[in-house]
């Protein structure tokens, strides 16, 4: 649809600034769903080492958006191995983490939080959460994982239905978790709660 409407630009002669905007928007797309399609090992994974490797990438932004990062993951010593490829956890990982710095900053929440634990509280899954004390959810879970529907004003509509594409291609799950399911303190309550559910893995 989008190479369709570019080429309808270019007949009528559209500008470059809206002819660039669209392209951007077909490399993002593009980008996006190739992680579904790349090759990457599907094996028993530490997800703590792939949270703090994802935690490192975002650092800079945590502190630029001066938001606080509650690393509860960080005390887990067991349970924390899962079936998943690396590749698409942090991709997904980092579509959370992205959408929470997002409604923070947007909300103009005081003293913004994001809260990241692992917790086998879902049975047969291990499960990454991620919280925020930001205004939480402004459309039906069920619709947000839709492609191209978006509680994001101007919002491309493409991140949690990636995130539950990549979940599914993983034999796992995304929940939009009861703030009672797992535990989580009580200052997330009103914000986004969303975990990624994988397959156990066994112990260490």
């Amino acid at each position: 649809k989008i190479i369709k409407e570019i080429k309808a630009m270019l007949k009528q002669k559209a500008s470059s600034a809206i002819l660039e905007e669209r392209v951007k928007t077909l490399s993002n797309l593009v980008e996006g769903y190739s992680i579904l399609v790349k090759k990457s090992e599907i094996r028993v994974r530490n997800l703590k080492g792939i949270i703090e490797q994802c935690v490192f990438n975002i650092e800079f932004r945590l502190d630029a958006h001066k938001i606080h990062l509650d690393a509860a993951y960080r005390n887990k010593k067991s349970n924390l191995d899962a079936i998943c490829s690396e590749d698409h956890v942090l991709n997904a990982l980092m579509n959370l983490i992205d959408n929470s710095i997002w409604w923070l900053g947007y909300s103009k929440t005081k003293f913004p939080e994001i809260y990241i634990d692992i917790s086998d509280a879902f049975p047969g899954y291990v499960s990454i959460l991620v919280a925020d004390n930001g205004p939480g959810f402004s459309k039906p879970t069920e619709e947000i994982i839709k492609p191209f529907v978006s509680d994001k004003p101007g919002g491309m509509g493409i991140g949690l239905h990636l995130t539950n594409q990549i979940m599914e291609s993983l034999g796992g799950k995304l929940l939009f978790p009861e703030f009672d399911i797992f535990h989580i303190p009580d200052k997330y309550e009103g914000g986004a709660i969303i975990a990624l559910a994988f397959k156990q893995g066994g112990t260490k």
